[in-house]
Protein backbone atom coordinates (compact mmCIF):
# COMPACT_ATOMS: atom_id res chain seq x y z
CA UNK A 1 0.00 0.00 0.00
CA UNK A 2 1.33 3.77 -0.97
CA UNK A 3 -0.37 5.16 1.84
CA UNK A 4 1.15 2.81 4.39
CA UNK A 5 4.43 3.14 2.55
CA UNK A 6 5.12 6.81 0.85
CA UNK A 7 8.42 7.33 -0.94
CA UNK A 8 9.64 10.30 -2.46
CA UNK A 9 12.23 12.06 -5.10
CA UNK A 10 14.03 14.79 -5.01
CA UNK A 11 16.37 16.16 -8.06
CA UNK A 12 18.34 18.96 -8.37
CA UNK A 13 19.69 19.69 -11.87
CA UNK A 14 22.17 22.18 -12.85
CA UNK A 15 22.46 22.59 -16.63
CA UNK A 16 24.22 24.67 -18.82
CA UNK A 17 25.23 25.27 -22.87
CA UNK A 18 27.57 27.65 -23.83
CA UNK A 19 26.73 31.17 -24.67
CA UNK A 20 24.60 31.69 -27.99
CA UNK A 21 24.01 27.90 -28.80
CA UNK A 22 20.91 26.74 -29.15
CA UNK A 23 21.18 22.93 -29.10
CA UNK A 24 20.79 20.74 -25.55
CA UNK A 25 21.93 21.73 -22.30
CA UNK A 26 24.91 19.77 -20.46
CA UNK A 27 24.19 18.63 -17.12
CA UNK A 28 26.76 19.96 -14.58
CA UNK A 29 25.77 18.92 -11.09
CA UNK A 30 22.80 17.01 -10.12
CA UNK A 31 21.59 15.37 -6.80
CA UNK A 32 19.19 12.52 -6.92
CA UNK A 33 18.10 11.67 -3.00
CA UNK A 34 14.78 9.30 -2.62
CA UNK A 35 13.23 7.36 -0.05
CA UNK A 36 10.95 7.24 2.86
CA UNK A 37 8.94 10.66 2.84
CA UNK A 38 9.31 10.96 6.46
CA UNK A 39 13.34 10.72 6.86
CA UNK A 40 13.93 12.47 2.85
CA UNK A 41 16.45 15.17 3.02
CA UNK A 42 15.08 18.12 0.43
CA UNK A 43 17.52 20.86 -1.44
CA UNK A 44 16.37 24.21 -1.84
CA UNK A 45 17.50 26.95 -4.15
CA UNK A 46 17.62 29.90 -2.12
CA UNK A 47 20.07 32.49 -4.15
CA UNK A 48 21.81 32.51 -6.88
CA UNK A 49 25.35 35.06 -6.69
CA UNK A 50 28.61 35.75 -8.21
CA UNK A 51 31.90 35.00 -5.53
CA UNK A 52 34.80 37.20 -4.76
CA UNK A 53 36.50 39.50 -8.06
CA UNK A 54 35.84 36.57 -11.01
CA UNK A 55 33.01 37.02 -9.93
CA UNK A 56 32.41 33.26 -10.27
CA UNK A 57 28.91 32.01 -10.34
CA UNK A 58 27.62 30.11 -7.28
CA UNK A 59 23.98 28.85 -5.56
CA UNK A 60 23.31 29.31 -1.62
CA UNK A 61 21.34 26.28 -0.78
CA UNK A 62 18.99 25.00 2.06
CA UNK A 63 19.26 21.31 2.91
CA UNK A 64 16.58 20.08 5.30
CA UNK A 65 16.06 16.59 6.67
CA UNK A 66 15.01 15.14 9.48
CA UNK A 67 17.88 16.05 11.89
CA UNK A 68 17.10 20.19 11.69
CA UNK A 69 18.64 21.96 8.45
CA UNK A 70 21.86 23.39 6.72
CA UNK A 71 23.34 25.99 4.20
CA UNK A 72 25.36 24.88 1.09
CA UNK A 73 27.31 26.46 -1.00
CA UNK A 74 27.25 25.10 -5.01
CA UNK A 75 29.69 26.90 -6.99
CA UNK A 76 30.79 26.86 -10.86
CA UNK A 77 34.32 24.94 -11.47
CA UNK A 78 34.69 25.52 -15.01
CA UNK A 79 33.18 25.68 -18.08
CA UNK A 80 29.97 23.24 -17.08
CA UNK A 81 30.88 22.35 -13.91
CA UNK A 82 29.32 22.60 -10.71
CA UNK A 83 30.41 21.07 -7.17
CA UNK A 84 29.49 21.44 -3.81
CA UNK A 85 31.91 23.47 -1.67
CA UNK A 86 30.75 23.83 1.91
CA UNK A 87 27.72 22.89 4.08
CA UNK A 88 27.63 24.64 7.50
CA UNK A 89 26.17 22.44 10.68
CA UNK A 90 23.10 21.70 11.24
CA UNK A 91 20.55 23.68 13.20
CA UNK A 92 17.13 22.64 14.54
CA UNK A 93 13.78 23.83 14.40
Amino acid sequence: NEEANPRIEHLLLIGERPTGAKGRYAVGYFSRIAGAEETMQATEVLAAVKIGASKRPALVVNVESEEGAKLGLIERTGSGQWRSTWKSAYTTC
